[in-house]
């Protein structure tokens, strides 16, 4: 059977797809990913054919729109400037291929409106995939939508906030949505944004039932499957012999990552990391994407030079910095991770079976960051509280007692057993075969 994977975003919207077809591929299926041109290494490293949807967008340009990150915007300016504008790409793209070649199903992310479109027209099976929990809003699940709304909301007041959502989303989105579907012929519609990302006609949540459990009153053809653990980035991974070499030689450090897109807008974060480290007298490890971003003391310690900081100040001389490692060999040797909540380094911080601290910047990591919370394994420091005595005092909260390190081990071990990647391909071959 041939099926084919279409996915919009950063890594962590990537990943997952990649995961699933990897899945696919090894049970004998033909499987390609449709993608923005960046991730092409992704897909050929992983032993996937690739095929490129959109111009060439380098993740490294959103430190040139922060607002992409914004805390209360960022969602909003994301979707109208970049998500939605891809939507006749995709469309267009599968349309060519619907005609070149048998397609047996797509699997989509929920965003990728354009795909869903094509389907529908088509015939074609759809199967859309949900990463994060807030992709399920439901009045019986609190969520946490901006830094605005209670972390634990009452079912009150969630049907206040969907009620809010919907009427929200039709006056921001609904018309990009129409000018893109009036470009493709397609009839114009209403209330678009909600639908689509609970529509398909099976929907499969990559996210562990220890995380997010189903809940009666969840959408009827939906799935939790699991997550999926794909994390390679073989562009960005330092040189293992000088990671191993850090890691080897001193107590597991606490690790500090922003993922492959907040990294980008970091802010004061790398350097509140390396002073924080300094006031717990802890080992650290940075992981900041690129060599620029990492705080010019820790860099010219590493480099064996001058351990000063540039305000005169001595350096804590115990932290490194590097540019990326895959989570899944990192994060286990670590004490603790401090991460911005993207729900791909959440599973693989939950994974590691280590307490941490989330500091959540914009989308669905507020959210991410609260069920963490109620987990008992994580605790949060907001983004615009971000100094080295916040991460140090949060860091304490979770590393000075043990019931969150009891929790996350045990985690842990319950998410080590599932595999999201092989549930999700069950589901999409019983969705070929019911059809």
């Amino acid at each position: 059977m041939t099926i084919l994977l279409t996915s919009i975003g950063s890594h962590g919207d990537i990943h997952p797809y990649v995961g699933v077809g990897q899945a696919l591929r090894r049970r004998g299926h033909e499987v390609a990913l449709l993608a923005n041109p960046y991730f092409k290494r992704v897909a050929d490293d992983a032993g996937l054919e690739f095929i490129p949807v959109g111009e060439y967008l380098d993740l490294k340009d959103i430190n040139k729109r922060p607002e992409l990150m914004g805390s209360f915007t960022g969602t909003k300016r994301i979707l109208q400037d970049l998500i939605i504008p891809e939507a006749p790409n995709f469309f267009r793209t599968l349309e060519q291929l619907f005609k070149s070649r048998r397609v047996d199903a797509v699997f989509t992310h929920q965003i990728c409106f354009g795909s869903a479109w094509a389907c529908h027209k088509h015939g074609i099976p759809c199967a859309v995939g949900s990463l994060a929990p807030i992709g399920w809003p439901n009045v019986d699940d609190p969520t946490h939508f901006t830094p605005l709304t209670k972390r634990d909301p009452s079912p009150r007041a969630m049907r206040w906030w969907l009620k809010l959502a919907k009427y929200g989303s039709m006056l921001s989105y609904d018309p990009a949505l129409n000018k893109a579907r009036k470009e493709l012929g397609l009839p114009q519609d209403r209330n678009m944004l909600l639908p689509a990302i609970t529509g398909g006609d099976i929907n499969l949540a990559l996210w562990s039932r220890h995380f997010r459990a189903p809940i009666p009153s969840d959408i009827k053809h939906g799935h939790i499957c699991g997550f999926v653990w794909f994390d390679r980035h073989k562009e960005q991974e330092h040189p293992s012999a000088e990671l191993e070499s850090f890691l080897n030689t001193g107590d597991p450090p606490i690790i500090f990552t922003l993922g492959t897109t907040a990294v980008h807008v970091a802010g004061p974060f790398y350097q509140a990391a390396a002073d924080a480290c300094k006031l717990l007298g802890r080992r650290g490890l940075l992981l900041t994407g690129e060599r620029k971003y990492a705080p010019e003391s820790v860099l010219r310690d590493t480099d064996g030079g001058s351990a000063v900081s540039s305000n005169g100040a001595r350096c804590w001389p115990q932290v490194a910095a590097f540019t990326y490692a895959p989570f899944s060999s990192v994060l286990p040797r670590g004490c603790a991770t401090v991460h911005h909540g993207g729900i791909g380094t959440t599973a693989q911080s939950m994974r590691a079976g280590r307490p941490t601290v989330i500091v959540p910047f914009a989308h669905d990591q507020f959210d991410n960051a609260a069920r963490a919370r109620r987990l008992g394994v994580s605790a949060t420091v907001p983004r615009n509280k971000i100094s080295p005595t916040s991460l140090a005092a949060a860091l304490r909260q979770v590393l000075d007692t043990p019931d969150p390190t009891r929790r996350a081990a045990a985690l842990a071990q319950q998410l080590n057993s599932e595999r999201g990647d092989e549930e999700a391909a069950d589901r999409i071959e019983q969705l070929i075969k019911s059809r």
